[in-house]
């Protein structure tokens, strides 16, 4: 991003200059971004002037160099798949029956999302006559979706952690959520916002005779 800025800068036939990266010939990548710009050794870096207490006193550390953007470690992981079914049939010359139950569940690729699927299904017909047949048929489908469901647009948690600038933290020198503080415009959503958008839960059931 500094030399994206230092070359806009150079296009435009001005000096560069950025609250974060400094002033000089190429840009600097800081010890912290909040404070911005700071570097190791500057007395607003001191620890204990930390305090995430709400309020006008509120104050964090965010490291730049030190705690590269991980959001999409932070957000991504492995998503395995489940499947189970039970089947019952049987019969005779006077009828059939066939009756199953499944179930499916998805870890999504993204965290706090997922699909579960439950569904239940019967067969069963009888011969009256040689002529003559009945039957019926039921099925019903239950499905459960969590998360953000957004796909490929420009408002899925994909898109959003794309857009952050590498140098923004995940998270604070005490482990708490990092970018609310930010003393700098920045594109995409940080930790904290993309979490609170996947926290949706949508259901269907569908059945069938």
């Amino acid at each position: 991003m500094g030399k994206m800025l230092w070359l806009e800068a150079k296009d435009m036939g001005v000096a560069p200059s950025n609250i974060l990266y400094g002033s000089g010939a190429t840009p600097v990548i800081p010890d912290y971004v909040v404070p911005a710009g700071a570097m190791t050794g500057n007395p607003l870096t001191d620890p204990s002037l930390y305090n995430h207490t709400p309020g006008a006193s509120f104050f964090q550390y965010y490291p730049g160099k030190q705690n590269r953007n991980r959001l999409y470690g932070a957000i991504l992981r492995q998503a395995p798949m489940q499947d189970y079914n039970i089947a019952l049939s049987g019969g005779g010359e006077k009828g059939t029956y066939a009756f199953n139950i499944g179930y499916s569940t998805e870890d999504g690729l993204l965290k706090f999302t997922s699909f579960d699927r439950y569904s239940i299904r019967s067969n069963a017909d009888s011969k009256i006559t040689s002529w003559l047949k009945v039957g019926e048929s039921l099925g019903i489908t239950f499905t459960k979706s969590n998360g953000n469901n957004s796909d490929n647009n420009e408002g899925s948690m994909i898109s959003e952690a794309y857009r952050m600038q590498p140098i923004i933290p995940v998270y604070d020198i005490q482990g708490n959520f990092a970018g609310t503080k930010l003393q700098v415009q920045v594109m995409g959503k940080t930790l904290l916002l993309l979490l609170l958008v996947t926290r949706m839960t949508s259901e269907k059931t569908l059945g069938n005779r």
